[in-house]
Parts: structure tokens; C-alpha cells; sequence
């Protein structure tokens, strides 16, 4: 007598749906797929009546918390990745040098000597790790080149 295992996929709900992924024992590859294709989370902000909630919840947190940006900060945010590429590929660079330990994010600030949440300040996007770690202070003045590096 030879025991027959059945699957059942969690997703459409059919016993033996077809092949499963070890990593997804509960859903078969089929729903997998389907899923992947659509970007059902990501597109969660896509949709125009989310993008709806979305606005009435910051303006409702904004109102309470009394935080000042205005409900475009997130587009403008976009907008400005989409026009400088090179600075967000450097910055996103840096940042994984930093998660992975190869670089460390100094206390003090390099030109006034100021501890605390220190910033890198890219001199050159062609070269990602050759930052400048300085505060938010005289980050602010070197690009209102009031302080020259």
C-alpha cells in the first residue's frame, strides 16, 4: 500500500495545484507567479483610491502633529530622484557600505568639531565613499558655499 501526500495551496485553494517552491510550501508555483506579476503589495500605493487614503491620513497626522510638509513632499521627493540619478546611486552606495560595516559613520562633526547625527557630504558622485562627515549645521552652509572643504 503506498501512501499519496496531497498539497493544498493556500492561495487558490486547490489540492494538488501543480509544482511548489520550497520556500513557499503553501502556495503553488502557479499562484506564485500570478502574484509576483501583479506587485500585489507595492501597487497598493499605485491605486488612486489608496493614494486618496493615503493624502486624508497625512493631513489628518500632520494636523495633529503639527509637522509642516506639505502632502507633495513625497512626489517632490520622487521628482528629485528621477532628475539626479548619479546622487541617489552614490547615496545608496554609501548607505550599504555603512549597513555592511565596511565604512562607519564618525560622532564628530569635521570642520566645527560639533558631536552628534553627523551627515556625509559627497564633494564628487563619482566617487561614492570619499565623503565629507559633517553636521546638519555646516552642511547647510557648505551648500549655501558659505564654508568652502
Amino acid at each position: 500500500m503506498e501512501i499519496v501526500k496531497t498539497k493544498k495551496c493556500s492561495a487558490c485553494g486547490e489540492v494538488d495545484a501543480g509544482e511548489f517552491y520550497l520556500s513557499h510550501r503553501y502556495r503553488c508555483k502557479k499562484c506564485c507567479r500570478r502574484m509576483r506579476n501583479e506587485d500585489y503589495r507595492p501597487s497598493y500605493r499605485a491605486k488612486p483610491e489608496n493614494k486618496a487614503l493615503q493624502a486624508g491620513y497625512y493631513k489628518k497626522w500632520y494636523a495633529k502633529n503639527g509637522r509642516e510638509r506639505s502632502l507633495g513632499y513625497v512626489s517632490n521627493i520622487r521628482e528629485w530622484q528621477l532628475a539626479h540619478p548619479k546622487e541617489v546611486c552614490a547615496s545608496i552606495i554609501l548607505r550599504n557600505s555603512l549597513e555592511k560595516g565596511v565604512r562607519k559613520r564618525p560622532s564628530i562633526c569635521s570642520i566645527c568639531g560639533k558631536e552628534g547625527r553627523i551627515n556625509a557630504h559627497h564633494r564628487d558622485y563619482n566617487y561614492p565613499l570619499l565623503v565629507d562627515w559633517i553636521c546638519s549645521s555646516c552642511h547647510k552652509l557648505v551648500h549655501l558655499q558659505a564654508i568652502r572643504l
